[in-house]
């Protein structure tokens, strides 16, 4: 599909929050409406034909990763279009798909909408399966669409079809179709919306592959690629690396490490907590090992990690730190000279300005950024491409409410934090 089709998909996904409630998933209709689509003739087609290319998406992890928990519900959406090479619109589209009922739970399944050209249809708690929508007064035809998900076999089926408005019979005209060939995006694009969850207990790395098939009028039955996912619901586990009991200078290397045992572990947040302070994030969502740490002398720093997977499991806080050292206060280069990156802040703690100075010995782009204690930047960081040497630079924080913050500085040496407190 095209971009247009992206959008009405961005547009039904935004929505899926509000939808809540379960669709019923037995049809109505009647018998003979089936009977009048398998009885039509095909000669009046002879010339006419649309086309469909189509596709599935389904849910994914951190950085499209295939895994993901089991334990909340998929939500699948399929879309469809009358291809612009098409020479008819298609009166009649229907969608199949099978749900596997060794991973998925099928009486939790849930239609959630529909959409086709500038309609988009979210099911409500009075809807039944079937839904008609009237495209008059800009076409003479009302679409009706419906949905079968079996419970004996799994398959579930959509239906979207074209019908006169005076006799509610299959259109008869050829070129009534409700789906354009799709000249003008996206007055030819389509797509179907539902939720089903997974069994309970599937055990981590269970295989679940999706896919529909879709056919137009009387073409044949396209498929769409098939999406992968994998279960993971197990947390990562990771630890910061001991420290020596004294650290001779104030910027030591601080490590950590981490495990999983399905998707992998996708990134890190490593907190400190200085002296008897409260813990606060030093680096967030990092995929680093290590990084250097700027102390204070005579303080003492304590550490722990906290690791995230690719599925989105997020490893529980330990009880305790998982490491723990105090700068001695010896070794410790002045500030504006040696090879190593150094900042302060004064005064802290301040009341409205305040002043960072920092020093590089080589060139290195700089970004400074505020943080509140959720570790949210709360105004815009301050950057430049290049600097060495000793620079100063000045932030007007008055219209921050008093409070913790954190002042970070990232360069090529390393992120370093400092806690700073608003008066």
């Amino acid at each position: 599909p095209g971009g247009a089709a992206m959008k009405k998909a961005y547009k039904i996904a935004k929505a899926m929050a509000e939808m809540s409630g379960p669709a019923s998933s037995c049809m109505r209709f009647a018998s003979d409406c089936f009977k009048s689509i398998m009885n039509l003739k095909t000669d009046r087609f002879s010339n006419y034909y649309s086309h469909d290319p189509n596709a599935k998406y389904g849910p994914s992890g951190r950085y499209s990763s295939i895994y993901v928990p089991s334990q909340h519900e998929f939500q699948y959406m399929i879309t469809y279009e009358n291809d612009s090479v098409a020479t008819a619109p298609a009166w009649r589209v229907i969608i199949t798909d099978t749900l596997d009922k060794n991973v998925f739970d099928i009486n939790t399944f849930k239609a959630i909408g529909f959409g086709f050209g500038d309609t988009t249809y979210f099911y409500k708690k009075t809807d039944g399966d079937t839904v008609d929508i009237d495209l008059r007064p800009d076409k003479e035809a009302i679409v009706r669409i419906f949905y079968r998900l079996s419970p004996e076999d799994g398959i579930l089926t959509w239906t979207f079809q074209t019908l006169d408005p005076n006799t509610y019979e299959l259109t008869a005209d050829v070129l009534g179709g409700f789906l354009p060939p799709n000249r003008k995006p996206p007055e030819g694009e389509g797509n179907v919306l539902y939720a089903v969850s997974p069994l309970t207990g599937l055990p981590d790395s269970t295989i679940i592959n999706n896919s529909a098939h879709i056919v137009f009028d009387r073409n044949e039955s396209i498929a769409t690629d098939q999406w992968h996912n994998a279960t993971d619901n197990t947390s990562p586990e990771s630890a910061v690396n001991s420290l020596p009991a004294k650290s001779i200078n104030k910027d030591f290397t601080v490590s950590w490490k981490g495990s999983d045992r399905s998707s992998g572990v996708f990134s890190y947040t490593v907190y400190v907590a200085e002296n008897d302070s409260t813990y606060y994030p030093w680096l967030l969502d990092t995929h680093d090992t290590s990084s250097v740490f700027s102390g204070q002398p005579g303080n003492i720093y304590k550490f722990y990690s906290i690791a995230i997977d690719s599925a989105g499991n997020k490893e529980v806080a330990p009880a305790i730190y998982d490491a723990i050292t105090q700068v001695s206060g010896t070794g410790i280069d002045k500030f504006g000279a040696g090879d190593k990156m150094q900042f302060r802040i004064y005064p802290n703690p301040a009341k409205g300005k305040v002043n960072l100075d920092y020093y590089l010995p080589e060139n290195s782009r700089v970004r400074v950024d505020i943080l509140n204690v959720c570790g949210y930047m709360v105004m815009e960081p301050y950057e430049i491409s290049k600097s060495s040497g000793k620079k100063p630079v000045n932030f007007d924080l008055s219209k921050l409410p008093a409070g913790y913050y954190f002042v970070r500085i990232l360069t090529k040496y390393g992120v370093q934090t400092r806690k700073l407190v608003i008066q």
